[in-house]
């Protein structure tokens, strides 16, 4: 018994002949306009501030903070983080609660802000300055009280 003959069609090309080798080519590193219009910074300083306020408190660690804070305020604030666990005996894991922020852009490329954020307890003022360096925003001074 024979088979009838079955034409085989070619198979359809995948990928056009332009398609990308690289994965920078498939996903830009950064978007083109990151360095000319910087995002708003009015959300970013409340989540710095409430992740700061957390840390200082051991509910969160303060790793987290790392990206966002420049080395020079991130080293006093981990400094601060220790000794105020180490002298802290309640720890509540209630997270912080933002009541208000204000965002004053002092600069095409910074910002400073006050938050105000309501802790276990008490009621916390913050104050922190914000620049836009290459396409992120990266705080530069923070003020937690």
């Amino acid at each position: 018994m024979s088979q009838p003959a079955v034409a085989v069609a070619p198979l359809p090309q995948l990928a056009p002949a332009h398609a990308p080798t690289r994965y920078a080519d498939i996903i830009p590193l950064r978007r083109p306009d990151a360095a000319a219009q910087p995002s708003d910074p009015a959300a970013l300083c409340c989540a710095i501030v409430q992740a700061a306020v957390e840390a200082l408190r051991g509910v969160r660690p303060v790793a987290q903070l790392a990206r966002w804070l420049a080395p020079d305020v991130f080293e006093p604030f981990v400094r601060r983080c220790e000794l105020t666990l180490a002298n802290d005996r309640l720890r509540s894991t209630r997270p912080a609660r933002i009541r208000r922020a204000r965002v004053t852009r002092v600069h095409e490329r910074a910002v400073e802000a006050t938050v105000v954020v309501t802790d276990v307890d008490r009621v916390r003022a913050a104050a922190l300055r914000l620049e836009h360096r290459r396409g992120a925003w990266r705080v530069v001074a923070l003020e937690l009280g």
